[in-house]
């Protein structure tokens, strides 16, 4: 399991090299508008859902020969980025990355269940956040360095060295020892498709549950017009309030580095927080965070910097609550014969998220408005808090308990790969 952490770390790394300056090198190498950055963007997020769901399809062939297909498609697809020449070929590039990414991102979760015992997963996916944080951080850092001069070479060089990044990782996976297809551990009740045991629940009905569709909403909020923002229409408006990609390098690793040291202290009190005023707490300090933002995009120019450093250091604290209280949340509102559709839905609402939140707020960006994103992404943090209001209201006699600590409990958690949206 190390090891794969390791190769795990490396593409990281990689993603982190590119992932915040996408926008930049679209409109600075490229020419493209925010209406045009928005749709690149968006065919890379709706190529990931087919990815995604063309992944669960062809399973059979076994995890680790998927995402090894997924991860040499995202390795080409990424240098190409780098050389091509003009907008239509880098929208076949970004739509091949985004297959890519959605092919291999569900078997490396795979991967991590055969490799990890059962007993510690749950914690195990809590450090896998901390993990992939570490890499983009330490990739923005390194990203920022060299896009400095917005010179494409330097650009083209980042996004080679992100395709090799991800061909390192499908390469080591050949090294990887996996459980037999054949075993108990995989054949039995585990790897059974979850939709047999549900096939008379419908999505209408898992939409009819009130605490259901209120997570979605929820999710909806905080992922399209919070998380997906941060490396597209907030890095966008930065870069033209004049701010450098070195400067946007630094901030963002302030927000990743800050869960890198927060996640795992956090881990023990959140246990002890009922899951639906975690989400509660987390709008509420990303209400903050955005009031932050706005004073230091608005305000003066010499207190501009330590206000977005606070802005980010307070966006990561509020990711540190969310991934420790949305997929436990889930599996304690939702009634057994749910359950499955219940991840499927989340699983959709993540890729409609990717889809449409970024082109969203380049729109807001490329209005003649362009700091009315904060006002934007503070109406989504409110709807996310009234919805965890209502949904802490109908789980407070029910189901929103928290079972004491167990000894052991607050042993270290193993280290797992980082994994994104849950499938």
């Amino acid at each position: 399991m190390l090891g794969l952490l390791g190769f795990e770390l490396v593409s990281a790394v990689g993603t982190g090299l590119v992932l915040p300056f996408t926008a930049i090198f679209l409109a600075e190498v490229h020419g493209a508008g925010t209406t045009g950055i928005g749709l690149l963007v968006g065919a890379m997020a709706l190529l990931g859902v087919v990815g995604s769901l063309v992944s669960g399809r062809i399973v059979r062939f076994g995890p680790r020969l998927v995402a090894q297909a997924g991860l040499f498609g995202q390795a080409l697809a990424f240098v190409l980025v780098g050389f091509a020449p003009s907008l239509p070929t880098l929208a076949v590039t970004f739509a091949l990355a985004g297959f890519g990414t959605g092919l291999a991102n569900p078997q490396l979760g795979v991967i991590l269940t055969e490799l990890t015992p059962e007993a510690v997963q749950p914690k195990a996916f809590a450090v896998s956040h901390w993990i992939q944080n570490l890499g983009l951080g330490s990739g923005a850092l390194l990203g920022g360095w060299l896009a400095e001069g917005l010179d494409r070479g330097a650009f083209t060089l980042m996004y080679v060295l992100d395709g090799l990044s991800c061909a390192v990782l499908a390469v080591c996976l050949f090294f990887i020892p996996l459980r037999s297809r054949g075993s108990e551990k995989t054949t039995g009740k585990r790897g059974a498709d979850p939709a047999d045991g549900a096939a008379a629940i419908s999505y209408r009905g898992a939409l009819a549950q009130a605490a259901i569709s209120l997570v979605l909403v929820i999710q909806l909020s905080y992922e399209a017009l919070g998380f997906y923002q941060i490396d597209s229409s907030v890095a966008l408006l930065l870069h033209d309030l004049l701010f450098s990609p070195q400067a946007i390098g630094a901030f963002v690793a302030v927000n990743t580095m800050t869960v890198v040291v927060l996640q795992v202290p956090l881990a023990a009190w959140t246990t002890r927080v009922p899951r639906a005023r975690l989400l509660m707490l987390q709008g509420l300090l990303w209400l903050v965070g955005y009031g932050l933002a706005l004073l230091g995009t608005a305000g003066p120019r010499e207190w501009a910097v330590p206000l977005l450093v606070a802005f980010y250091a307070v966006f990561a604290i509020g990711e540190c609550f969310y991934f420790a209280a949305l997929m436990p949340l889930v599996s304690q509102v939702t009634p057994k014969p749910y359950l499955p559709r219940a991840f499927a839905l989340l699983s959709s609402v993540s890729g409609v998220s990717k889809l449409s939140g970024p082109m969203i707020g380049l729109l807001f960006v490329g209005s003649p408005h362009p700091l009315s994103l904060w006002a934007l992404l503070s109406a989504a943090a409110l709807v996310a808090v009234a919805c965890a209001w209502r949904l802490a209201a109908l789980t407070r006699t029910t189901t929103d308990s928290v079972p004491e600590a167990k000894p052991g409990d607050d042993a270290e958690p193993a280290l797992s790969r980082p994994v994104e949206d849950p499938v």
